[in-house]
């Protein structure tokens, strides 16, 4: 009866605990301190049901979890089965010779093995989150058994009643079958582990000899590796039927290489599917627009050439689409970029006619029929006869179309002098080395044959997708500064003509950049190159302890120049954009930029010289060599940067602030680090150490406000009348436009003279000081002049604009 109890009590709080836990495995991890003697390790005999309730729940969600899924036991029953095909493949005869195999046979076995490879490497990442779960459970399982044996055992010195000792022993024998199930698990888990592992790193380690094969095999080309074209006809029987059929094979080949690899790295098309849409957002958008003609603010805008390209979107978009693909699918098979490359003959052509005369078009038309002709041959089996002999009329179509251009020069009616010139010499190389290219086919050198024909084109080619993406590139540029929400921001709108520039600019140099990329790749220049550079920046030198490579050299000069360029960006923002949307106290906004300025410098300095080598101590020692020098023979300097830092934060002068020092009288054009520079009223710059700003007396006739009083004194004959002629002098200045009616424009009668009466007008300024002046005092004159006011008898003093009068 106890026993049935205490049963059913545990089946009761079994449920309730099931039903209430969130994680019943985490609690095995965390047994309340209540239940668990820490010293003892064990559960107090009180605890055992509510505890053993728990510890059932969690060994059942423990097997559920450790219970294989179906997926878990395909993957297990197809690891070994699929490593033995790889080891069956590898094998085999031509991945035992690959220093034999062509270039083409060599880029398949990369596809095939990289297909291998990414499905392991999937299969290895299950692996590893097994194996963490498993160590997870097993931690968990020795820790329960440890407990629930020093249990048993404190039950067995205690004389615990039977039943309790037989149910604690079901509980730690449960916890061992567990473990046991779960250790057999383990062990097969670390079998496939280590099975899958081993072979990604033979097929890594294969693909690097695959690689190096295939640059041996690009590279070796000058060799006989073919018979002479008179013998190859004596001994092999021309088929075109052969021949065609073995493109339509290796196309259907290059396709399935291609869908497989899309089908394998399906975890890239969400992020392709966003940005494709997104693209097909932004041209057809600019079309609309243009089509509605919204797209410029400026009418002259419309009809220049750059911007035709917009009303062509289907190839615009094709473009930017493939564009897209090259950086979301980096590992693509050369086969996807052959493809690509067909597909975008007709989208290049369309962009480059927006911007050519029709003169040009046949140019562009014959280039891309002898593309049609040399990369349908490409996908001949081999150099088979037929294959030879179109690319000899591949050849000599390329050689008849370079000469020419060359004889028309076309080149330069479309392109800028310097790249005429490079082109100009580029064609003449061509010309030679096709000729070159025609004798070795005959005599046999097949492979030298194709490379240079393969390198011709692919210059001309890169050259003309690379001017189509410049076109579309930069007329978006320029289309999107141009906008009327351009006008949004101050820094476009004040600086728009040079951001435009300067981004076309470098457009321009990442488009010729990026081809001599793809030049030098497709000519098997990279690798030279790239060893050339390497070596080049590794160069060092070594001063003292300290050791300098060329490399630290490059890091220095762009570290410093993007300091400068950093400095000058933030500075211009602040001023045009942040600085003139908001009210701050006067000179804050200089305190700020110039804080910050000399903060971004002096870190991108200590940077600078962080990339050569200099340490915390030499950096002490340079200070310490600078401050002797400045004790000596850097007085003054320091003492005017120090100058310029104090009036940064002193703020006595501000940028447009109208000063008078040493008899210069002018506006403040900048504050510099050594000095600042005064503009004055006759149009010359007055360059001033910033000391003498902090050392001397300056005059600032603008440091609270921009008022200025100013005063206009004339005599008139003792016949006239006072009160008039006060009422006169009030309403001409009160009635001009620059006067200030407060403080209001206040007419005095100075005093008598001895045959004058002498008049004073004072009134305040704000802007036009000069000129609002004159301008009053005309006034004045031609009010007293309409009134009839006689004048004194001496004229010459009759009007006085100065300061201070003279007295006849």
């Amino acid at each position: 009866m106890k026993l049935l109890f205490i049963l059913l009590s545990l089946f009761i709080l079994s449920d309730l605990v099931h039903a209430n836990s969130a994680s019943v495995v985490q609690q095995q991890l965390q047994v309340s301190s209540d239940s668990v003697s820490e010293a003892e390790q064990y559960i107090a005999m009180s605890d055992v049901a509510k505890e053993a309730s728990k510890i059932i729940v969690g060994l059942k969600e423990i097997d559920e979890v450790l219970s294989e899924s179906k997926e878990l036991l395909n993957l297990q029953e197809s690891i070994k089965p699929y490593c033995e095909s790889i080891d069956k493949l590898l094998a085999s005869e031509k991945y035992k010779n690959i220093y034999t195999q062509n270039v083409r046979a060599l880029q398949k076995m990369q596809a095939e093995l990289q297909a291998h490879l990414k499905q392991l490497e999937e299969w290895e990442t299950l692996i590893n989150q097994n194996i963490q779960k498993y160590d997870k459970y097993r931690e968990v399982l020795q820790t329960d058994l440890y407990l629930w044996k020093n249990t048993y055992n404190n039950a067995l010195k205690n004389n615990a009643p039977k039943e309790v000792l037989t149910y604690i022993q079901t509980v730690v024998n449960d916890i061992r079958n567990l473990q046991k199930s779960l250790k057999k698990k383990y062990d097969k888990t670390l079998t496939d582990s280590q099975l899958v592992s081993s072979h990604i790193l033979k097929i890594n380690e294969l693909l690097e000899n695959i690689k190096e094969a295939e640059n041996i095999a690009m590279n070796k080309v000058f060799y006989k590796n073919q018979p002479s074209l008179i013998e190859a006809q004596a001994s092999e029987n021309f088929s075109l039927k052969a021949y065609f059929q073995s493109i339509k094979n290796s196309i259907i080949e290059k396709y399935q290489e291609t869908r497989n690899y899309f089908l394998i790295n399906s975890e890239y098309w969400p992020t392709f599917l966003i940005v494709a849409f997104l693209s097909v957002l932004f041209v057809f958008y600019y079309n609309y627009l243009y089509r509605k003609k919204r797209l410029f603010v400026s009418k002259a805008s419309i009809g220049r050439k750059i911007f035709f390209f917009i009303k062509r979107p289907f190839s615009t978009y094709v473009i930017l689409f493939f564009l897209s693909m090259t950086f979301i699918f980096p590992d693509r098979p050369k086969s996807f970029a052959e493809i690509v490359l067909v597909l975008m003959i007709i989208p290049v052509v369309r962009i480059l006619q927006s911007v050519l005369s029709k003169q040009y078009y046949k140019y562009l038309y014959t280039f891309f029929l002898i593309y049609i002709f040399y990369i349908v041959n490409l996908n001949a089996t081999g150099f088979s006869l037929e294959s030879r002999y179109v690319m000899l009329l591949v050849n000599l179509m390329l050689f008849t179309y370079i000469a020419t251009l060359l004889y028309n020069r076309v080149l330069q009616q479309i392109s800028a002098q310097i790249l005429y010139k490079i082109g100009v010499s580029l064609l003449y190389i061509f010309l030679f080395i096709l000729i070159a290219a025609f004798f070795a086919n005959i005599y046999g050198s097949v492979l030298l044959s194709f490379r240079v024909i393969n390198g011709v084109i692919s210059v001309l080619y890169a050259s003309m997708i690379f001017y189509a993406l410049y076109i579309i590139l930069t007329g978006y540029i320029v289309v999107i500064l141009r906008r009327r929400i351009s006008s949004i921001s101050h820094m476009l709108d004040k600086y728009a003509q040079k951001i435009e520039s300067t981004t076309m600019y470098l457009i321009k140099i990442w488009m010729i950049l990026w081809w001599l990329l793809i030049v030098t790749k497709q000519l098997s220049l990279y690798p030279y190159l790239e060893e050339f550079i390497e070596h080049f920046l590794a160069f060092s030198i070594a001063i003292g302890e300290t050791t300098i490579s060329v490399q630290a050299i490059f890091d220095f000069i762009i570290i410093i120049v993007t300091t400068f360029l950093l400095a000058k960006l933030i500075r211009t923002i602040l001023e045009i954009e942040v600085f003139a949307r908001l009210r701050l106290p006067r000179g804050m906004p200089t305190a700020i930029i110039t804080t910050l300025n000399y903060i971004i410098i002096i870190a991108g300095v200590f940077i600078a010289f962080s990339s050569l080598g200099v340490t915390t101590e030499q950096f002490a020692l340079i200070f310490g060599a600078l401050g002797v020098g400045i004790g000596f023979g850097l007085r003054n300097i320091i003492a005017n940067f120090i100058s310029g830092i104090i009036m940064v934060f002193e703020r006595p002068i501000q940028i447009g602030d109208t000063i008078e020092i040493d008899n210069t009288l002018g506006s403040v054009q900048s504050i510099g680090a050594r000095s600042s520079t005064v503009k004055t009223f006759d149009g010359s710059e007055v360059i001033i150490p910033n000391a003498d700003f902090i050392a001397k007396e300056i005059i600032n006739w603008t440091l609270s406000d921009k008022y200025r009083r100013k005063t206009v004194e004339f005599k008139v004959d003792l016949e006239n009348d006072i009160e008039q002629i006060l009422k006169i002098m009030h309403d001409v200045a009160v009635a001009h436009k620059d006067v200030l009616t407060d403080p209001e424009p206040l007419a005095t009668f100075k005093g008598f003279g001895e045959y004058y009466l002498e008049f004073r007008l004072y009134f305040w300024l704000c802007e036009n000081l000069i000129v609002a002046q004159s301008e009053v005092a005309i006034g004045i004159y031609k009010a007293l002049k309409e009134a009839g006011v006689k004048m004194p008898v001496l004229k010459a003093n009759f009007f006085n604009q100065e300061e201070e009068s003279r007295d006849v």
